[in-house]
């Protein structure tokens, strides 16, 4: 969205520019995450991420010195929507491990690390996900609990874009359907009415 602010604006050098950076920084970041640091296949998505967000800000400082607008609103509506998503993503990632049964094959269960653990009758509600069927249900499952949680949040702390998106569904609930003004033989524009929900 940053960068193609920045392409109505006529300007392609800048996002191009930045793009290069972050992909240098992906790179750099993927070597020594998995050759340095050897955390696993999970330091590349890391890596992208931490690119991705670096281009994000300098984008956003740059498209801010030509035409301001980082006020505190904005910042306020990050801040929340940061606030979401962290709790949202830690549950996830809680459900995600605590349901694949190959966790507790392996014993690496990051419960046993902080001193929790689940009882051994739990191992019945896991899931075998070396079976595609189970690993869809608990991918459609995590999502699913990961949305409504983060959506739950998203409105306890009044994110204005959550009241954006509640406004577009209660219009596509309504069918409201805004038609164009057309003219009439008398040369009188006449605008139709809105669509029932009947058709």
């Amino acid at each position: 969205m940053l960068a193609r602010a920045f392409y109505a604006l006529k300007d392609t050098k800048t996002p191009v520019v930045t793009t290069i950076v972050a992909i240098t920084i992906n790179i750099v970041l993927s070597f020594w995450f998995i050759l340095v640091l050897r955390i696993g296949v999970w330091g590349l998505a890391f890596s992208y991420s931490i690119g991705a967000l670096v281009q994000a800000i300098i984008l956003a400082f740059l498209l801010n010195k030509r035409m301001l607008f980082v006020t505190w609103d904005f910042i306020r509506g990050v801040i929340k929507i940061t606030i979401s998503a962290s709790f949202s993503g830690a549950i996830m990632y809680f459900l995600l491990k605590i349901l694949d049964q190959a966790v507790w094959d392996k014993r690496l269960s990051f419960l046993d690390s902080v001193g929790l653990a689940l009882p051994t009758s739990f191992q019945l509600f896991v899931l075998d996900t070396r079976y595609t069927a189970n690993l869809v249900f608990l991918t459609l499952f995590v999502v699913t609990a990961g949305s409504l949680i983060y959506l739950v949040l998203a409105t306890l702390l009044r994110c204005r874009e959550i009241e954006i998106l509640a406004g577009w569904i209660s219009k596509i609930s309504q069918r409201e359907i805004s038609l164009p003004a057309v003219a009439s033989a008398e040369g009188k524009v006449e605008i139709p009415a809105p669509l029932s929900p009947g058709g």
